[in-house]
């Protein structure tokens, strides 16, 4: 009895003015039915009361809602746009231009490195050029073509160094040797990683920084059996994390395996989801609510309408006006903003929506003060 005390009292201190003012007119206002006792389930309010306690009503009605399937993800990397970059040749790290958390466009600059296989390769470039030129000097054709699918192939071997284009023709014209292999930026994004040390020795496909676009993530969501009829490759999404609770990420699921997890009984799917504000990070877990492109019928009622008293799943029912009934219904699946009603309400019944809180409030006070509804006022639906 004394719990129960305390969490009505807890009810009128959440509830405010509004409660308060109920409270202290319900008493004056309340009347009797015709004829006889006030029904218990039956809760009766003044004009002033209803204003006060801001309450709107609207009429229970069969709508066509997708269905909602709700799933728990990871957030990860966009595997499409993420790379790992590893030294090319043997060396040493001269000097590094980009750091872990540092934003970097397509071809900067990353690391600087001395690499006696690098040196070796642009001589050897160098002569072929020069071996080739003689040729030309000479007219002798057969020398031309040579030395020329040789400069072919030394130039492949320094792009495949790192080297770019514009360094090898810039080489080709100029002879003079690049003593530093620049380690560049395939994609523009942000380096995730960075384990390049300045003045450290590396051998050749040692792995110096991880770049990734942080712009598009994926959202690596476990999807219950039971709920793979109702998904799809192209649903969309509503992604959210803890750190932004009161905020959604939309998104899109553009793939589901092929294979059920024998443990978890889930499959596993991929949501693409846009994160230009950088809001979203790589680890973060997320709840994630899947837009089924299967619709049912359903009769629903807006979500604050249905409360819960003495255990009793409830909606408010408007009678007349300022009378409001007490109804148990049976409630089934939630919806976005609505929830079904399976048993205790017809189509067209007036509910109360907002300030339905309130009226809970009223009914629990009308039980403190002995005009008990648990047993009349709650018939089975």
């Amino acid at each position: 009895m004394g719990k129960r005390f305390f969490l009505l009292g807890m009810l009128l201190w959440l509830s405010g003015p509004a409660l308060l003012v109920l409270g202290g007119c319900r008493a004056k206002n309340t009347e009797r039915m015709e004829g006889g006792e006030e029904e218990p389930s039956l809760l009766r309010l003044s004009a002033g009361m209803v204003q006060v306690a801001g309450l709107k009503t609207i009429r229970a009605e069969y709508r066509n809602l997708p269905l909602l399937v709700r799933a728990t993800a990871t957030i990860s990397l966009n595997r499409r746009q993420y790379v790992r970059l590893s030294s090319r040749v043997a060396g040493r790290i001269e000097e590094i231009y980009a750091f872990e958390g540092d934003r970097v466009m397509a071809g900067d600059r990353l690391a600087a490195l001395y690499s006696d296989e690098f040196l070796a390769a642009q001589q050897e470039f160098i002569q072929l050029c020069l071996r080739h030129t003689r040729a030309l000097e000479a007219g002798e054709e057969e020398a031309v073509a040579l030395s020329a699918r040789l400069i072919q192939s030394a130039a492949q071997k320094l792009k495949l160094m790192g080297v770019t284009e514009e360094e090898v023709g810039n080489l080709k014209e100029t002879q003079n040797l690049n003593p530093y292999l620049f380690l560049r930026a395939p994609l523009s994004g942000s380096v995730v990683v960075s384990r390049a040390t300045a003045g450290a020795y590396v051998e050749r496909g040692t792995e110096l920084f991880e770049v990734a676009d942080l712009g598009l993530l994926w959202a690596e969501v476990d999807i219950f059996e039971k709920d793979l009829a109702m998904v799809r490759p192209g649903c969309e999404a509503e992604v959210r994390v803890q750190a932004y609770p009161e905020e959604t990420f939309p998104g899109r699921l553009t793939v589901l395996s092929d294979v059920v997890n024998e443990t978890t009984r889930t499959i596993k799917g991929r949501i693409e989801v846009p994160n230009r504000a950088r809001k979203l990070k790589p680890g973060m877990f997320a709840e994630v609510v899947l837009i089924s492109p299967v619709a049912v019928r359903a009769l629903v009622v807006p979500r604050p309408s249905v409360r819960v008293i003495e255990g009793k799943t409830v909606v408010f029912v408007s009678r007349a006006e300022g009378v409001f009934e007490l109804r148990p219904v049976k409630i089934g699946r939630a919806f976005e903003e609505s929830v079904e009603i399976l048993d205790g309400l017809e189509a067209g019944a007036v509910v109360v929506a907002d300030g339905s809180f309130a009226l809970k409030g009223e009914a629990l006070k009308k039980m403190l003060e002995g005009e008990e509804l648990s047993k009349k006022s709650f018939p089975s639906p």
